[in-house]
């Protein structure tokens, strides 16, 4: 269905589906990804930003070579947009952290291929979809994309439609601290490093951890990237940040265990985690906060299973 009115029976606010895309999300949410893409647009219309777009990405630092491709998706480039983004996100971050995402993935993925082909699989704060395309490519089951940033499940949509993955996937737009599903109703739900964004700071941290023991009905599957807590430099900015919660193993552990939840740690392998690169032409633009410093990160999956 690509436009639609959904209508709630316990007379909640009509819902729109808008190009395909489930709307939950309040009409005045800030949309982080959309501020990027207007600023990105904007620098393409000046001298400056035409000759940028035009130099070979082979040429590029990576972060300049990740901005590129967001500038190619805005022209409406998708094929060149993924291989530019491919070559980015390759040479930003070292062999063993690529090699470790991917052995969660994998990890994940089989994990999935055990279950019914006809029971979806619902994946939390998607972003880029990374791990949805990893899934969707390997397994024959219903996926459901999701993110607050309508602007990035748009993208999202797009680059699915370009692998020929448009059929496998629905995506909503939504808040997680609010999720538009029933009580004990999804038996799988995935996620790419979405929680460890989530600021302490902000006090909705238990809030979320509540929601999704509240729609659980099944198996939570998350890829996380732990910080050893003895690392002082890296853990002050984790710390300002509000990130303990969600950067330390044994603090996520507790934190999830007060819900009642069965958490579990799978799948462990370390690797080298070096600050990720700034580029030559987007100097004052950070892709990640984290590290600050090369340290060795411990990748794992966390299993959490409804009681």
């Amino acid at each position: 269905i690509d436009v639609a009115v959904a209508r709630c029976t316990e007379s909640k606010p009509e819902r729109q589906v808008l190009g395909g895309i489930g709307m939950f999300t309040p009409v005045n949410e800030r949309d982080s990804w959309r501020e990027i893409y207007r600023e990105l647009e904007a620098y393409m219309l000046t001298e400056d930003g035409k000759k940028f777009l035009n130099i070979p990405f082979q040429e590029l630092k990576p972060a300049d070579c990740l901005f590129q491709s967001l500038m190619l998706e805005i022209k409406g480039d998708y094929e060149n947009t993924q291989i530019v983004e491919t070559s980015a996100l390759r040479d930003l971050y070292t062999r063993e952290y690529n090699e470790c995402w991917e052995k969660q993935a994998t990890y994940v993925t089989r994990t999935l291929a055990q279950r019914p082909t006809n029971a979806p699989v619902v994946d939390i704060a998607s972003g880029l979809a990374t791990l949805v395309e990893f899934i969707a490519a390997r397994i024959n089951a219903p996926i459901v994309v999701t993110d607050i940033s309508l602007t990035i499940l748009k993208r999202d949509k797009r680059i699915l439609q370009l692998n020929h993955l448009e059929d496998r996937v629905d995506l909503l737009a939504f808040d997680i601290r609010r999720m538009p599903f029933k009580d004990s109703s999804l038996s799988a739900v995935t996620t790419n490093l979405g929680f460890q964004n989530v600021s302490d700071k902000t006090g909705d941290v238990d809030g979320i951890i509540i929601e999704l023991s509240r729609v659980l009905n099944g198996k939570l599957m998350g890829i996380f990237d732990f910080y050893d807590p003895e690392d002082q430099e890296n853990r002050k900015i984790i710390s300002e940040l509000g990130l303990e919660w969600s950067f330390y193993r044994g603090e996520f552990l507790s934190r999830f265990e007060k819900t009642g939840l069965k958490v579990g740690v799978k799948n462990v392998c370390l690797g080298r985690n070096n600050p990720t690169p700034v580029g030559e032409y987007f100097k004052e633009a950070t892709i990640d906060t984290l590290p600050v410093k090369t340290t060795s990160t411990e990748w794992c999956t966390i299993e959490a299973d409804s009681p």
